[in-house]
């Protein structure tokens, strides 16, 4: 039985934030950030070994065949399998995972990476393991390789394939920005300044995708931006690969203000949202974005409103927002079970909605 090797949980970047002021040894590292654009499509992934000739393809938490299919991509996987066998041997041994989002017609909705008629995978990152390694060891070190010219070896050649670029600002450079110590400790204006750079860029991306156009000419909103850390050493930054553990622990997302998943006055924050009360919370975390990923994530990619869901759609819905709201609800003045119960509350009010008017 294949194991299934989950793409890392994004936080926002004020959990990062407070993931490093209890972390010595992550607050004494300089960061510097690199971004790509985040695409809204389906999270997919194809495990790849080479000495067995095996092509897995996987979701975001499950491993993908022609019963358990995702938005059709376990069907173009297994379509190209034999070319992706082939680039893979020419130059590696080693067992890979490619990972990327899956976009295209039918995926996803009010965006223009929705609007392209024929699916594309869009990779953003590699990972090499060893055939015998134990993946869910998770003391052990293991790095992403994330630099779009060689994430490009990986797929050359593969229809319907393309590898996701460092974001750039106008004048065509990569954008970075860095954090010290200091910035996350005392919050200086050189890093409040940086986020207001991020949020313009991402309230820009929302209303139009600059690399959906530019490779597809098609226009319309984006998501918004995925933020990569790369620690410096000996002065230089090294942007060819990650160490795992490090991209779990400081890697950011920032989404427009159509996919947010939290109702936050900014995509890019120092803190949490503050309530004060359950049903605040509800409705602040409750937002369209998050709902429909619950219903997607527990209808294999599809948006399918059926009594016989509801149960494993409000599980979803409870284990994202006690995941991802978790300094959200340490902030609040009320008890987290409260709040949670409340969302639990209108999560299923909104469904049974869904369900009406689908019936």
């Amino acid at each position: 039985m294949p194991t299934h090797i989950k793409w890392p949980h994004i936080d926002q970047f004020h959990n990062v934030r407070s993931r490093v002021l209890h972390n010595e040894d992550l607050k004494k590292k300089s960061i510097t950030y690199k971004a790509k654009i985040k695409l809204h499509g389906t999270n997919s992934a194809i495990q790849i070994n080479p000495n067995t000739n095996t092509v897995i393809a996987q979701s975001r938490n499950n491993i993908l065949g022609f019963s358990n299919d995702n938005v059709g991509f376990a069907s173009w996987v297994n379509s190209v399998k034999t070319q992706l066998l082939e680039v893979i041997t020419k130059w590696c041994r080693s067992n890979v995972i490619i990972y990327g989002e899956w976009i295209g017609e039918g995926i996803q909705n009010g965006v223009a990476a929705c609007k392209i008629g024929t699916k594309y995978f869009c990779v953003f990152a590699v990972e090499a393991f060893n055939e015998y390694e134990d993946l869910n060891d998770e003391t052990k070190e293991r790095f992403l390789f994330v630099e779009p010219k060689f994430l490009e070896k990986f797929i050359k050649g593969i229809p319907n394939t393309k590898v996701i670029p460092w974001f750039t600002t106008e004048d065509g450079n990569d954008y970075t920005f860095s954090v010290t110590e200091d910035d996350w400790e005392v919050k200086t204006s050189v890093l409040q300044d940086n986020l207001n750079q991020i949020n313009s860029f991402v309230e820009q991306i929302d209303k139009h995708d600059p690399w959906i156009e530019k490779e597809f000419g098609i226009v319309g909103p984006g998501e918004g931006l995925v933020f990569y850390p790369f620690s410096e050493k000996n002065g230089c930054i090294q942007t060819y690969f990650l160490n795992r553990e490090d991209f779990s622990n400081l890697a950011f997302k920032a989404k427009g203000n159509t996919h947010k998943t939290v109702s936050k006055k900014t995509p890019a924050s120092l803190d949490p949202e503050k309530v004060s009360s359950a049903h605040e919370y509800a409705e602040l975390v409750c937002t369209p974005a998050r709902l429909e990923q619950g219903v997607r994530e527990v209808c294999g990619g599809e948006m399918i409103f059926e009594k016989k869901f509801i149960g494993s759609f409000l599980k979803w819905i409870n284990e994202d927002l006690s995941r991802e709201t978790r300094d959200e609800l340490a902030v609040s003045k009320v008890e987290a079970k409260m709040c949670l119960n409340a969302a639990m509350t209108f999560a299923r009010n909104w469904y049974i909605e869904k369900i009406g008017a689908v019936d």
